[in-house]
C-alpha cells in the first residue's frame, strides 16, 4: 500500500463492448442525464485475458486481480451504480515499489465515495457520483483528491474502456477500505447522441 493514506487516481473501467451497445440501446432512450448502466459478462479470468497489455520493457502481460478481488466482481448484463465492476489501473497505487507500467485489476464500487467522506455508512452519500462531467470535474471539490495525472490503455482490446477517477474511503470506525470510482463523461458525438447526450 502507499502508506497509511491511500490515493485516488485515473483508471480505465472495463466493459464488454457488445454488451454495452446492447444495454445502451435497451436502457438509454434519449435520457436527460448519463445512463446508469454498463455490462460486463466476462468471467474474472476472461477479464484478465481481455486486458492484456505491453509493459515498458515490451513484454505482453496479463494483469492479475488484486488480493482476491475477483470474488467481489460478478458478471452481469445489467451493472448498476453501487455494484462492483472490474477496474484496470497501475499497480503503483497498491505497491509503492512497483514498475509504473505494471497493471492490476481491482473490483471497485461504481459511485465514488471520496476519501474525505466522514459518515460511517457510504450509502449516506447524498450526491450522484456514478459519473462526472469532464468539463466541470476540475472545479468540483468532490473530485479533488481523485485527480492524479495518469492513464492506462490497451491496444487491440475487445473491451470498451471508460476513463474515470477512483478513491479509497476508510470507514471512520475502522473496517475494510472501500475502493470506488466514477466514470468521466463528455458531450456525445453526433454518431452517439441518438442514444444519449453524454458519452464515456
Amino acid at each position: 500500500m502507499l502508506g497509511k493514506k491511500r490515493q485516488g487516481g485515473l483508471f480505465l473501467h472495463c466493459a464488454c463492448a457488445g454488451d454495452v451497445i446492447g444495454a445502451l440501446q435497451g436502457l438509454c432512450k434519449a435520457a436527460a442525464k448519463m445512463c446508469g448502466r454498463t455490462a460486463c459478462t466476462l468471467a474474472p479470468d476472461d477479464v484478465g485475458k481481455a486486458c492484456e497489455y505491453q509493459n515498458k520493457r515490451g513484454e505482453r502481460k496479463r494483469p492479475g486481480w488484486r488480493d482476491g478481488d475477483s470474488d467481489k466482481y460478478k458478471p452481469s448484463y445489467n451493472k448498476c451504480p453501487q455494484s462492483n465492476s472490474p477496474v484496470l489501473l497501475s499497480l503503483k497505487h497498491f505497491q509503492k515499489d512497483a514498475d509504473s507500467s505494471e497493471r492490476v485489476l481491482a473490483a471497485m464500487r461504481w459511485g465514488l465515495i471520496p476519501s474525505w467522506f466522514t459518515e460511517t455508512d457510504p450509502s449516506k452519500m447524498q450526491y450522484n457520483t456514478s459519473n462526472c462531467r469532464s468539463d466541470t470535474m476540475a472545479e468540483k471539490t468532490l473530485y479533488k483528491s481523485s485527480d492524479e495525472k495518469g492513464s492506462t490503455h490497451g491496444n487491440g482490446s475487445r473491451l470498451l474502456t471508460m476513463a474515470g477517477l477512483f478513491d479509497c474511503w476508510e470507514p471512520p470506525n475502522g473496517g475494510e477500505p472501500l475502493y470506488s470510482y466514477t466514470v468521466i463523461t463528455v458531450d456525445a458525438s453526433k454518431a452517439m447522441n441518438w442514444i444519449h447526450d453524454r458519452q464515456v
